[in-house]
């Protein structure tokens, strides 16, 4: 099954205009001996050579199976996991291990609905590895909270003011992270939901303190931090997926004395002040 979804995808990628391309195995089996299979029964299916020549697309695509098919057909009879009740989705998470990726699991988990902790990370791991694990899970949706906010030995955002290493890490997490994941959830037409930031926005002529509020479809005008340049540009990028919703989140707090939330920051802040 993974070998016949990384064909398909390789195909669309690289398709033009009535090119055919066949995507199996060199191997073909009868439809009864896979019945016996499927049903559980202990058979050892006789394989002939593949009618349909898969060449071209091992020459065109790069293509080629490598799975066992016997096993993964054996793997199809064994009795299934069902979802928790009232959930028809299943979601695939990145950056659950991040403070509030944490309490969003922790709200998956109350509420029923099913989902998988990425084992991989975008703009670390190469582009193909992150696909592939997509094509694993089969998620019905990716989400992803992976965001650079903070670093070694500085608690903000100021953690990216600096020459061009943390101009990378900016980059590499908060613009190219999101964008492979919309990417390739496009390609897939799974939908993806980018927890971004409101940090976009400024008090303007336009938008007075006590004035209209921006809407959704606005652009982010403010600069003034390493971190808001960058995500404005992700905030724009996004817009092009159809499969993409945004959510912005501003300044997130909650009732726990972490050092991730704005109210127990600003206390230790506080506190240390003689």
């Amino acid at each position: 099954m993974e070998d016949a979804v990384q064909g398909i995808l390789l195909a669309a990628e690289l398709a033009k205009t009535a090119e055919v391309w066949n995507i199996g195995g060199d191997n073909d089996y009868s439809i009864d001996e896979m019945r016996q299979v499927l049903d559980g029964k202990n058979v050892t299916p006789s394989p002939c050579p593949s009618s349909l020549s898969s060449e071209k697309a091992k020459k065109d695509l790069g293509y080629e199976a490598h799975g066992n098919e016997l096993k993964a057909l054996a793997s199809l009879s064994a009795p299934m996991t069902l979802q928790p009740a009232g959930s028809a989705a299943k979601i695939l998470l990145y950056g659950s291990r991040g403070w509030i990726g944490r309490q969003f699991v922790e709200l998956l988990q109350k509420e029923g609905v099913a989902y998988v902790e990425a084992k991989t990370r975008p703009g670390t791991d190469a582009d193909e590895v992150i696909r592939e694990e997509m094509v694993q899970v089969a998620p019905s949706h990716v989400m992803s909270m992976i965001g650079r906010t903070h670093g070694e030995g500085v608690n903000s955002i100021a953690y990216l003011e600096g020459g061009p290493d943390k101009l990378k890490l900016n980059m590499r997490d908060n613009l190219y992270a999101p964008w492979i994941l919309a990417s390739l959830c496009e390609k897939m037409n799974i939908h993806f939901t980018y927890l971004g930031t409101g940090c976009l926005f400024k008090y303007d002529a336009e938008h007075p303190i006590d004035g209209p509020g921006y809407k959704e479809d606005d652009v982010g005008n403010y600069d003034g931090t390493s971190y808001s340049a960058v995500k404005c540009f992700t905030d724009r990028l996004l817009r092009h997926f159809d499969n993409t919703l945004q959510c912005r989140i501003r300044l997130p707090v909650n009732y726990e004395p972490d050092n991730r939330n704005l109210v127990a920051k600003v206390s230790i802040s506080i506190s240390k002040d003689p």
